[in-house]
This record gives structure tokens, sequence and C-alpha cells, in this order.
């Protein structure tokens, strides 16, 4: 995928200004802060997208999140969806046995929560599936 990235541009903790990537909420929740970005790493349809999880965030089954893609020449749509499954791993593990090699600082990793989110309500009804960052910049947000 080339060119430039539709959606909101968030901004890090400290005010900077970070890559324009689709914003997606989570109505309801209080902290106001965001919940994840859309990933990369996964296929995003019409029908479904996954959201990774920004640190110190969590996604629950049957939350309801809320993205927005802005389409050339056309107002932008807004695309809801439900948490339908919610998977952690460790990136930088290869085996099931180097949890203990991380748990002893010998092996780098991170924990990454992923949020699969089926798509409920589209307005308007355009067909398109929500946006996927194509670089992996630290902090970027899309689950406000």
């Amino acid at each position: 995928m080339s060119g430039e990235l539709d959606g909101e541009t968030s901004r890090a903790g400290d005010g900077s200004a970070l890559a324009a990537v689709p914003a997606v909420s989570l109505p309801g929740r209080a902290d106001g802060d965001a919940l994840g970005l859309v990933v990369g790493t996964v296929p995003a349809t019409p029908l479904r997208f996954s959201v990774g999880l920004a640190p110190g965030q969590y996604a629950q089954l049957d939350d309801v999140v809320v993205t927005r893609r802005e389409l050339p020449g056309q107002a932008g749509v807004q695309i809801s969806g439900v948490v339908t499954n919610v998977e952690a791993i460790h990136e930088g593990a290869r085996f099931a046995s180097d949890v203990f090699l991380i748990e002893q600082g010998a092996l780098p990793a991170e924990v990454c929560e992923v949020a699969e989110v089926a798509v409920t309500r589209v307005e308007p009804e355009v067909s398109s599936p929500s946006r996927m960052m194509r670089s992996f910049g630290a902090g970027a947000a899309c689950c406000a």
C-alpha cells in the first residue's frame, strides 16, 4: 500500500503530532485515552478489523468501538463494531519455552494485545475497510 493515510491526526502524550491514522473510539469509556491502532498485520475488511491495544488499555468482549475513514471526494465513513475476541502474545518469542527466558530478562519481548472487531454498522453505507497503519511508528493512536 502506498500513498497518504486517511484519518485524523493523533497526538502523543507530550503533544507532538503523529502520523494521521484512523481514530477508533470506545463510546462510554470515561478515560478518553486512545484504545489502540488498527493493525496492519491482519487484513481489514468491510466486515472485520483488528485493533492493537495501546499500553494500559483493555477491551472486553462485546465492547462497541467506532472508527472513521476519510474517502477521497466523499464524506467520511463511520464504522462501528463489536469486540469479538481479544488475544495477547509475546512479540519476540518463538517457542512456548521462551517465556522462561523472558521472565529471567535473557530474551527481550513485549506483550501485545489485539482485539478483533466485527463490523455492525457503516454510515453512510460504503463498503470500505478500516485503514491500517502503513508504518509502525511508536505512539500513534487509533482508538480513543
